[in-house]
C-alpha cells in the first residue's frame, strides 16, 4: 500500500468524518494492519488522545505529527500527510533494534485558540514523557509534508539535507516549539537574543513548491475548504518518507 492510499483512509472523502475521532481511529486500524505495536495515552481524563509507537527504549528519538484537524476540514495537507509519512516511517523500522519513538498527536489546532494550551498532545507528551536528563535525544516534528520539494527548516537546524532541496523558514506556535518550551530548550540567536527558533534538539519540518516560498500559497489554503485530498502531490510523501527514514537510521545510529 502506498503512502497515498494510506492517507486516503485518514481523510474520508465523507464530510461526516472529517474531525479527530475518526482520523484517531484510521490511525490505529492502519497500525493493526500492517502489525505495528502501539500505545494509546490518554491525558486530561480522555481529552487529548496520543498514540506512540515505541522500537526500542521510548522516547530517546522521537517522529511525531498531528492528526488532529480543524473542524469541517477535510485536512489532507495539515496534518494527514505527516501523518501518512509517520505510518510508512513505522512500517520502514518494523523488526530493527533502535531507540525510535513515533507520535501521533492530538489537539496541536488548539494553538489557534481552539482549546486549553496543557490539552495539545505535545505539551502532554513533554509534560508527562520526556525526561530530558535521562534519554530524551531529539524529536522531529513534521508539519505539512504533503505538497512541493523543498524542504523547510528553522535557522538553527543541524540535519543533513543533501540530496535535497532546502530553505529556512521562520513560524512560531507549533509542537516543536511546544516541547522545546516545556523541556526548557531555549536557545540564543547569533546575536545573543532568545531566538523563537530554540534548541535543536526539538526541529519542525515542513515542504513548499519551490515557487511557493515567498507567496506561501500553500499555508494560505491550509485550516480552509481548500486542503484536501486533491492538493496532496504523491511524489511529495514518498519523498518525505524517504528522507525521514534516513534521517531516523541517522539518529538512532548516533544515539
Amino acid at each position: 500500500m502506498t503512502i497515498f492510499k494510506f492517507l486516503s483512509r485518514i481523510c474520508d472523502s465523507d464530510p461526516a468524518n472529517w474531525h479527530n475521532n475518526y482520523r484517531y481511529s484510521q490511525i490505529i486500524e492502519l497500525l493493526k494492519e500492517h502489525g505495528i505495536k502501539f500505545d494509546e495515552v490518554s491525558y486530561n481524563d480522555g481529552a487529548t488522545k496520543n498514540i506512540y509507537v515505541h522500537f526500542g527504549e521510548p522516547f530517546v528519538n522521537i517522529f511525531g505529527a498531528h492528526y488532529d484537524i480543524v473542524p469541517n476540514v477535510q485536512g489532507a495537507l495539515d496534518n494527514g500527510a505527516s501523518v501518512a509519512e509517520l505510518i510508512g516511517l513505522a512500517i520502514n523500522f518494523q523488526g530493527h533494534t533502535v531507540n525510535l519513538t513515533i507520535a501521533f498527536l492530538d489537539n496541536e489546532e488548539f494553538l489557534g485558540g481552539l482549546g486549553p494550551y496543557n490539552e495539545i498532545g505535545s505539551y502532554c507528551m513533554a509534560h508527562n514523557e520526556l525526561n530530558i536528563d535521562d534519554v530524551y535525544e531529539q524529536s522531529i516534528i513534521l508539519d505539512v509534508c504533503g505538497k512541493g520539494d523543498v524542504i523547510l527548516t528553522r535557522e538553527d537546524c543541524n540535519l543533513d539535507f543533501s540530496g535535497y532541496k532546502h530553505a529556512i523558514q521562520t513560524m512560531s506556535g507549533s509542537d516543536d516549539r511546544i516541547i522545546n518550551r516545556e523541556c526548557g530548550f531555549f536557545s540564543k540567536n547569533q546575536r545573543g537574543n532568545w531566538s523563537l527558533n530554540q534548541d535543536k534538539r526539538s526541529l519542525l519540518l515542513s515542504v513548499l513548491p519551490e515557487s511557493e516560498l515567498q507567496s506561501h500559497e500553500t499555508w494560505h489554503m491550509l485550516h480552509t475548504t481548500n486542503d484536501i485530498l486533491d492538493n496532496v502531490e504523491s511524489d511529495t510523501l514518498e519523498m518525505m518518507v524517504r528522507f525521514i527514514t534516513k534521517l531516523a537510521h541517522n539518529m538512532t545510529d548516533a544515539s
